[in-house]
């Protein structure tokens, strides 16, 4: 070395410039294309990773709407079967009578004959009967055709009417002869 002028000595060393931890330039250079086409290669991977990601998350959002559209549409049925029900509850209950007491069931042939049995001759039930509707004025009607609470379920409309009980009656006094035929209640008149 002592043979070469210094100048000559640094002008060698300048060419070979040390960048990033004292790999020449020109080696850096050598592996700069196989780390970028790793670099891609990873980058490729994530990108393809991240859009399976995103397919699977938006085949799932769409079944989470299905599923809750699905579930409005219940809803609705079941608010529509509410209304529905609401409505035969206020419709059987302006049926029923004003008064609090429910009707015994005075038309059950079984315990009209016991009553019979106990009484000696039929009791004025279907008087009764009439009396706690508020239609006893049409008693006389249902005494003269000799109609008592064993045969109240069984007329029919037509015939309710040729004995002169109006419409509205007629339709109460059918309806609540046939509750009162279905109704398992002690029977108790008072």
């Amino acid at each position: 070395m002592s043979s070469l002028p210094s100048s000559s000595v640094s002008s060698v060393r300048r060419d070979r410039r040390y960048v990033r931890g004292g790999v020449p330039e020109d080696r850096r250079r050598g592996r700069e294309p196989r780390t970028t086409a790793r670099r891609f290669q990873r980058l490729e991977a994530h990108v393809v990773t991240l859009a399976r990601s995103v397919a699977h998350l938006s085949s799932e959002m769409r079944t989470q709407h299905l599923v809750v559209q699905e579930i409005e549409s219940v809803r609705q049925e079941v608010a529509a079967l509410r209304a529905q029900t609401n409505m035969l509850n206020i419709r059987s209950q302006s049926a029923r009578p004003v008064t609090s007491l429910e009707l015994p069931s005075l038309a059950n042939p079984s315990r009209v004959k016991k009553l019979t049995k106990f009484f000696g001759d039929e009791p004025p039930l279907l008087r009764l009967f009439l009396r706690k509707l508020g239609y006893e004025k049409y008693a006389n009607a249902f005494e003269n055709e000799k109609i008592g609470m064993v045969e109240l379920p069984y007329l029919t409309e037509e015939r309710l009417q040729k004995m002169g009980v109006p419409l509205g009656p007629r339709l109460r006094i059918m309806q609540e002869a046939q509750i009162s035929v279905y109704k398992d209640n002690t029977l108790c008149i008072v």
